[in-house]
């Protein structure tokens, strides 16, 4: 007797659905610490620049 497959009602990010013309404004990071305001707009710019995920550019910015 065979189960039934699984179905799976989560929502999963695709590239198909992300948004890119999602602009952060310093506003949003009010209380953040200058320096890592600085390091998270740096790393955004590079995972656009050279198409690496986000996790990834900040590594490269550290």
């Amino acid at each position: 007797m065979a189960l039934p497959p699984v179905l799976n009602f989560s929502e999963h990010a695709t590239k198909d659905r992300v948004s890119t013309d999602i602009k952060t404004t310093s506003a949003e990071f009010a209380e953040a610490d200058p320096e890592r305001l600085a390091l998270h707009q740096k790393a955004l710019e590079l995972s656009k620049k050279e198409g690496i995920s986000y996790d990834a550019a900040v590594s490269r910015c550290l």
